[in-house]
């Protein structure tokens, strides 16, 4: 290693100058990660570019112009620099040079790629962003370390070369965040737009990576927000890849195509039907094609949401070094725990949001999924009523995206978990078991209480759809029941549904109090049962000091985050696993019969579902029918008269009243329908009266010999 580093040697910290790396690590890894990281990103980037085709309307401008210049300059410094260590190889050692050469042909590659992302691209290239800004803050530290390392310091020519090139970079970084003038209107002459025009569109697909993961893109509108209150129309409108319409094309691919398999396996339908007349429900169920669910969901938003794991991941990294960094001492590592914090704050926002457009897409697919199923329900099926319907968009996918969120917390608590162990471990040693002892039993005590969080949230669950049928059936009939007076029953009906959903809701949050009850005591058991048992294992050279007691505490107290990650997991993997199973009962149920719809009809049909000839279409106005209603009474006087006279010449004759009695009372019976009827029966008769003439007249519009067809 002595050829290939320099006097110092191989290692990570220097032990000549203070909070400082070795050159040695400095060149063999620091310095290679920007290079390494565009080189890699390279030819899949160049191959996308290229591939999409050039821009109309670009030109060469100002900017450009300087940034091509600014990266040849950084070029050059990188070529004097390889110059410098190459005729000084036996003081710099060979790292120097394979760090040089690096940045040579990482370099290179940026020119190349600055090229085709300016006149291929509207938006500013993310990969170069990322090697711009990583080259500036990782050259910083060499060059420290060279003023430093160098006795004549700046006036030495190797210094002033490593602290030009770190200028330069971060010109180049500034250059590329500035966007094209026109970069809303660029165009290619291939592209198809399938996306209306917004209104006030976002302007989030066209900012750069920097202004992405800082949210500034959002600037403008909190701007506005402090000049005064801001109304709907202000608001951004959603972006492009969140709406529901491309979303929708890509299930309903995903359904189709797996229709398609499924259409191959009609050959099992012997199989299917030799099963259940065997009576092997279960074979049959196996056999019978049925929706994936969970393929489905992924393969419409499993890109977005297992890149929410990224950031995820880089959060838990620099959010778990900053109890490394509060042991040491000195202004650097001061430096560096706030730097952490910002970090852990931007990686943490990124994954929030990026897990929330997760969320949106799932519930756009499942929402057009029940949707599109209860348009092909079979009679049987919608019995259930709208009420399981509803409950199925609203409830069941709420759960289904809360359960959705929960799945990244749940494993990054884990991780979370293990690291803060492992660092325990270090401070109190063979004391860590004891707290981790409490920890297993009280997993162990809430692990009791989820069968029955999943039991009454499936019951609380049935007791819903039954409130929402009743709610619907109500709706739908309101004036039936207000005409017959039913209003008390139902509300009785609706009050006892609601009391029952009631119920199982106080059971299930009873279960759930006790639940985080047992979550919440795990840090302070912790603490005391871990001091307690490292008090009595304590040696000389490792004492329960202050120190060590403060350090405990603020690791133990670092696990109540993924803890409580863990409590509001359980809960939502319990009611979010009974939600899925509804919904994919729900989507997996009985359908219409395509042999009872005619897709494809005979070309030698006609093709005409209904056809109307000389046909004469009106309807009577209110005059009419009051009239009508008139004539209906005087002809029912009429005829009671007439049955008061039948009875008193019955009574004459001394005979039973039964009959003539009946013959009254039927005759007293007169509805409005029986005078709309009347109404309607004068329209058709075919000897019209003087007085039916009369009454047509009074008709609204009338249509003679009209013709119609529906295809």
């Amino acid at each position: 290693m002595s050829s290939f580093c320099d006097a110092e040697g191989w290692a990570t910290f220097s032990s000549i100058r203070a909070m400082d790396f070795t050159l040695c690590f400095q060149n063999s890894v620091i310095t290679l990660i920007p290079s390494g990281f565009l080189m890699i990103y390279l030819s899949p980037r160049l191959l996308t570019v290229v591939g999409k085709g050039r821009l109309e309307g670009v030109k060469a401008t100002p900017v450009f112009y300087v940034k091509m210049l600014t990266v040849l300059a950084a070029f050059a410094v990188q070529l004097g620099i390889l110059i410098q260590v190459v005729s000084n190889n036996d003081l710099y050692g060979s790292s120097s040079i394979l760090s040089t050469v690096v940045y040579l042909v990482g370099l290179a590659s940026a020119l190349v790629l600055h090229w085709f992302e300016h006149f291929n691209m509207a938006n500013p290239a993310a990969g170069l962003l990322v090697f711009w800004l990583f080259s500036t803050l990782i050259s910083i530290f060499p060059t420290r370390s060279w003023i430093q390392a160098t006795p004549e310091g700046l006036s030495s020519t190797l210094p002033i070369l490593k602290l030009v090139f770190t200028i330069l970079a971060f010109l180049a970084f500034i250059l590329e965040n500035i966007p094209k003038s026109n970069y809303k209107s660029l165009t290619r002459s291939n592209s198809i737009t399938i996306i209306p025009t917004q209104p006030n569109p976002s302007p989030e697909p066209h900012t750069n990576f920097f202004k992405r993961i800082t949210f500034l893109w959002l600037l403008p509108l909190l701007r506005l927000g402090k000049a005064r209150t801001l109304r709907m129309d202000d608001l951004y409108n959603i972006n492009p890849k969140l709406l529901s319409y491309p979303l929708y094309l890509t299930t309903k691919a995903k359904l189709d195509s797996d229709e398609a398999v499924a259409l191959e396996k009609v050959e099992k339908g012997a199989a299917i039907k030799k099963a259940r007349e065997a009576g092997d429900d279960s074979e049959a169920r196996r056999l019978t094609p049925r929706i994936n669910l969970t393929g489905t969901i992924f393969h419409t938003v499993g890109y977005t949401f297992m890149s929410a794991a990224i950031p995820r991941v880089f959060y838990i990294c620099v959010y778990y070094i900053r109890p490394i960094l509060f042991s040491q001492l000195g202004f650097g590592y001061s430096i560096a725990v706030v730097v952490a914090s910002i970090l852990s704050s931007l990686f943490d926002g990124q994954f929030q949001y990026i897990n929330y457009n997760a969320g949106l897409k799932a519930r756009s697919v499942f929402v057009t999924l029940v949707y599109r199923k209860s348009l092909r329900l079979s009679t049987t099926n919608k019995q259930e009523g709208m009420g399981s319907i509803v409950n199925h968009m609203s409830t069941d996918v709420d759960k289904v995206v809360a359960f959705f969120d929960i799945i990244h917390l749940l494993w990054s608590a884990v991780v979370e978990l293990i690291i803060t162990i492992i660092l325990l471990y270090k401070e109190v040693r063979y004391a860590i078991f004891a707290s981790i002892g409490v920890v297993v039993i009280m997993f162990f005590l809430s692990g009791l209480i989820s069968p029955f969080l999943g039991k009454n949230n499936r019951a609380s669950m049935k007791a819903s759809d039954r409130r929402m049928k009743l709610i619907n059936e109500l709706v739908g009939a309101i004036k039936s029941i207000k005409l017959y007076g039913w209003e008390e029953y139902f509300v009785k009906k609706i009050t006892e549904a609601r009391d029952e959903q009631l119920k199982f809701f106080r059971r299930f949050y009873s279960w759930v109090t006790v639940f985080a009850t047992i979550m919440n005591m795990i840090t302070p058991f912790v603490i005391f049962v871990t001091l307690a048992v490292y008090g009595t294992i304590a040696t000389p050279d490792a004492p329960l000091d202050s120190r060590r007691i403060f350090t405990t505490i603020t690791l133990i107290n670092m696990l109540q985050s993924p803890l409580g990650q863990l409590s509001n997991s359980m809960s939502a993997i319990v009611t979010g696993r009974v939600s899925f199973g509804r919904l994919r009962d729900f989507l997996n149920s009985e359908e219409i019969d395509d042999t009872n719809v005619v897709k494809h009809m005979d070309p030698n049909s006609s093709d005409i579902a209904f056809e109307v000839t000389n046909g004469t279409f009106g309807w009577y106005t209110p005059e009419a029918i009051e009239a009508a209603i008139e004539k209906k009474q005087k002809e029912d006087a009429a005829k009671v008269k007439e049955a008061a006279a039948a009875t008193a010449a019955a009574n004459k004759n001394k005979k039973s009243p039964s009959i003539a009695t009946a013959a009254a009372a039927d005759s007293s019976v007169s509805t409005l329908d029986d005078a709309k009827d009347v109404a309607v029966d004068e329209k058709y008769d075919e000897t019209p009266t003087e007085t039916d003439i009369t009454t047509r007249d009074s008709m609204g519009p009338v249509m003679h010999d009209v013709n119609l067809q529906i295809r």
